[in-house]
């Protein structure tokens, strides 16, 4: 059995960047440039960071194809950050950084959608796998 504080740990470092990529959307959505782009900014190593922990599944094994979206959701992130970045005084804002951030949005969206997917599909294979005793009785044992 798995550790809870370990997987709390792991759900959090996934969902930082998302969290940090939607609160900046909505600082984008009420015109808050500067924030929006000091979160981005903040999203970048946070994002880093899940996309090595991907890339290091995917050495030992794992399917490529969650490394390759946080691998784009981070080019993204950059972009969008860079490209702002010249012109935080600028109104409005450069159409490739906005569309760089929905992009991203739309990336880490499909992340999540696969990983749902993936655990309804394990707890449908846990559900799937007949009982472990042979006899008919919990666990096996025979009382005699």
């Amino acid at each position: 059995m798995s550790d809870p504080g370990a997987n709390l740990s792991a759900m959090l470092l996934r969902i930082a960047p998302a969290a940090l990529v939607v609160g900046a959307a909505a600082a984008d959505g009420v015109g808050s440039h500067g924030l929006a782009f000091y979160l981005l900014l903040a999203a970048i190593p946070a994002a880093a960071v899940v996309a090595l922990e991907r890339f290091g599944a995917l050495v030992e094994g794992a399917s490529g194809f969650q490394a390759f979206l946080s691998g784009l959701a981070l080019a993204l992130l950059v972009l969008s950050t860079a490209v702002r970045s010249a012109s935080l005084a600028e109104r409005p804002l450069p159409a490739l950084a906005v569309s760089a951030l929905v992009a991203c949005l739309a990336v880490l969206v499909l992340q999540a959608a696969v990983e749902v997917v993936r655990g309804l599909r394990a707890s449908l294979k846990m559900k799937a796998l007949p009982a472990s005793g042979t006899d008919g009785q919990a666990g096996g044992a025979r009382l005699s």
